[in-house]
């Protein structure tokens, strides 16, 4: 919303300045937001530990030192090693999706990230072959990498080439986080 306020008030100032202020918020506000978002994601996963308690697994939060959920393991299904996040391919970690309940409280949880997957899949009888990750489509991995780098770069180009109107740059920012869809869908393909 933030950017497209600022599209709009350059676009009908037609200033240069003012697009510049705007484009250097924007970035600032991009850099909060990412901020906030992991900070976000580690206090939901990075402090949950899980462990079994009798009949059930329990995902308890080391910090708050109290249980966040508890299921059955005899109602886990579709359990699954999530083969997509880049994070565990450069870490070494897995995550395991499984659905708990049933019915109206039929949930998708995440087990992980975590370091030992073999241990969680045998103290938890979690019905997975292998906590392996497929091999990435290299050739096509490259090509999500490689494209999502010219978009960025392209765009950084077109914004500070001169002689460039203020409309062109306007519409550089806003097609460029459209475009980068296409390389985080073939980064999706590389990895299943």
């Amino acid at each position: 919303m933030w950017l497209f306020i600022v599209l709009a008030v350059t676009a009908w100032s037609g200033s240069v300045l003012l697009f510049w202020l705007g484009v250097v918020a924007s970035a600032h506000l991009l850099v909060v937001v990412l901020g906030i978002r992991v900070a976000t994601h580690y206090l939901e996963y990075g402090t949950l530990e899980y462990q079994r308690r009798g009949d059930y697994i329990v995902a308890y939060d080391r910090v708050l030192e109290a249980p966040q959920w508890a299921s059955s393991i005899y109602r886990l299904r579709d359990v699954t090693v999530v083969g997509d996040r880049i994070t565990d391919r450069l870490l070494g970690t897995r995550t395991v999706r499984v659905t708990t309940g049933i019915r109206s409280t039929e949930t998708e949880r995440r087990l992980g990230p975590v370091a030992d997957p073999e241990r969680l899949v045998h103290v938890f009888e979690l019905p997975v072959a292998t906590t392996d990750l497929e091999p990435v489509n290299r050739p096509l991995a490259a090509g999500a990498v490689l494209l999502a780098v010219g978009i960025v770069l392209s765009a950084a180009a077109f914004l500070v080439a001169p002689g460039v109107s203020v409309d062109a740059r306007l519409d550089a920012l806003v097609y460029a986080p459209f475009l980068m869809l296409v390389p985080a869908g073939l980064w999706k393909l590389a990895c299943r």
